[in-house]
């Protein structure tokens, strides 16, 4: 019996490719083939997504075999009764990352944080406005929303804030992705090649490793919005192990649970210097408290920024080792064995 591999292209809660998905889908299963469901390295949450709905609707209307059917997926805590889920590590993130170089030494005179993005979505653009709006002259901040760009077009936020996140008054959003793109100074907006395969984070993560790098000497933490943050999934990006690599402490907007997950693969996080209770409330809510994080380390001088990294040097040395020696057998072994 043949093996009908089916690509899922993704971002969180959306399926670029759906319509293709489900006619590919139901074809192979009518077929009754054995069916290989790829999802590109990537890590959602497959219910979040709608994808365990369709597999399970689909296969009860064709009689399908679903121990013939398998989820190729990087989420890293996802199990499912009904059907198999075959791990694909995300080393390949972590290889590629640590190419950034040596880990930068920190000015005395700290700003207190950055936020880079590449891709615009609705917890994103929330964190970003707020610190546009409140911190413009205490932050490092790029965003390359670009509304004559459609890879751009067709990642945003603002509806999904209004419908998902709760946030009615979008004035202020709205206000700030007419300023975009906000790059550093002496940058260029990122040329995204959407023909591109590999995904266009790759392309970003070059892009970073020119223009950003110099900059994590000038700031204390940085806030890292990964790309699934909806639903049951664990799927660390370049995001993460970026500031992990160049040794700089780390705010990340993700999934609930986050936090608690890296500390399972090793990892040290900075709840001794400000509240990672955030990482224990679903996306809507989490957004809120991390502002309050940001809102918190806005009022410290430079000096009691600098007093902060200091005493986070241990932490930060723990994390550069376990980066350093990472292997791919890790993330089945602490994250999947439990």
């Amino acid at each position: 019996m043949p093996i009908v591999n089916i690509k899922v292209k993704t971002s969180d809660t959306i399926i670029w490719n759906r319509e293709e998905f489900v006619a590919e889908l139901a074809t192979a299963m009518c077929a009754g083939n054995r069916i290989e469901i790829d999802f590109l390295g990537e890590g959602p949450c497959i219910h979040s997504l709608g994808v365990e709905d369709i597999i399970e609707k689909l296969a009860k209307q064709t009689n399908y075999d679903l121990t013939t059917l398998w989820v190729s997926t990087a989420n890293a805590v996802k199990q499912h009764a009904n059907f198999n889920v075959r791990f694909t590590n995300m080393y390949h993130m972590v290889n590629k990352t640590t190419t950034y170089g040596s880990p930068v030494d920190k000015n005395q005179n700290l700003l207190p944080f950055a936020l880079f993005v590449g891709r615009s979505n609705a917890p994103r653009l929330d964190l970003a406005t707020h610190i546009a709006k409140h911190y413009s002259t205490q932050s490092y901040l790029t965003y390359h929303f670009n509304d004559q760009v459609e890879f751009h077009r067709n990642n945003i936020g603002l509806e999904d804030l209004y419908q998902t996140f709760g946030i009615t008054d979008l004035t202020s959003h709205a206000a700030f992705l007419n300023q975009c793109p906000v790059l550093l100074e002496g940058n260029d907006v990122v040329d995204i090649d959407t023909n591109d395969d590999h995904n266009p984070a790759h392309q970003f993560l070059l892009a970073d490793k020119t223009q950003l790098v110099a900059q994590y000497s000038n700031f204390l933490a940085e806030i890292v919005c990964e790309t699934f943050y909806t639903g049951d999934t664990f799927f660390v990006t370049e995001k993460t192990w970026r500031p992990i690599a160049l040794k700089t402490p780390f705010i990340v907007q993700g999934p609930q649970w986050f936090l608690k997950n890296l500390k399972r693969l090793g990892f040290a996080t900075f709840d001794r210097w400000w509240d990672e209770g955030y990482s224990e409330d679903p996306p809507t809510h989490q957004i809120h408290e991390i502002k309050k994080v940001i809102d918190r380390l806005a009022t410290l001088s430079p000096a009691e920024l600098h007093k902060m990294y200091t005493e986070m040097q241990p932490v930060l040395d723990h994390n550069y080792r376990i980066l350093k020696n990472l292997l791919p057998d890790d993330f089945y072994r602490r994250l999947r064995d439990e």
